[in-house]
């Protein structure tokens, strides 16, 4: 109902685009890596993929299609899904310049009017000929000292009514700084 290729294209010497072609029979379709089962009746298993945790590589960013979904609304919710294929890309950095295999795992599902089919591939991907990414340090300075890079989520901070209660949201951010430089 559905054939996976993967390949690998070497982007620089320490990056590399994993792509997985999807190809799907007339009639199916398969979930869109952003399709939500709670949007759809709890309906739909999102495309995915697994790999092991290696000090030789990681992954930069999320899994990502070739292309927009279909979206696809009805008295059950919202789909995002693919007819007829999709190419599913991953970003990974080489961290060694030995020769090493990278497992991966593709998860998902295809259905058609008539029901679904979960889906599990597997693949086994080498990377040899590469160099780890270089990472370039910076030298503390008078003009960047001072300089702390500091990813906030607003979903981390409590929520306030008043102006008192806020001086302390803006204390635990300042807090939050200082830890970071030590």
């Amino acid at each position: 109902k559905m054939t996976l290729d993967l390949t690998l294209t070497k982007v620089t010497e320490c990056q590399s685009l994993m792509t997985i072609k999807a190809k799907v029979v007339p009639g199916f379709h398969v979930f869109s890596v952003s399709h939500d089962p709670e949007k759809a009746d709890f309906t739909g298993t999102p495309t995915t993929i697994e790999v092991e945790p290696s000090k030789n590589y990681k992954l930069l960013g999320k899994l990502y299609e070739s292309k927009k979904p279909t979206v696809h609304k009805d008295e059950f919710g919202t789909s995002l899904y693919f007819e007829n294929s999709v190419d599913f890309l991953q970003k990974v950095e080489v961290l060694t310049d030995k020769v090493f295999s990278m497992d991966v795992r593709l998860t998902g599902q295809i259905c058609d009017e008539m029901g679904c089919v979960f889906v599990n591939k597997d693949f086994k991907v080498e990377f040899k000929n590469y160099k780890p990414c270089k990472v370039t340090e910076v030298e503390p300075t008078e003009a960047n000292n001072d300089l702390a890079v500091v990813n906030v989520d607003q979903a981390e901070l409590p929520k306030v009514d008043n102006a008192t209660e806020n001086t302390a949201v803006k204390k635990t951010a300042v807090d939050t700084v200082t830890e970071a430089k030590k």
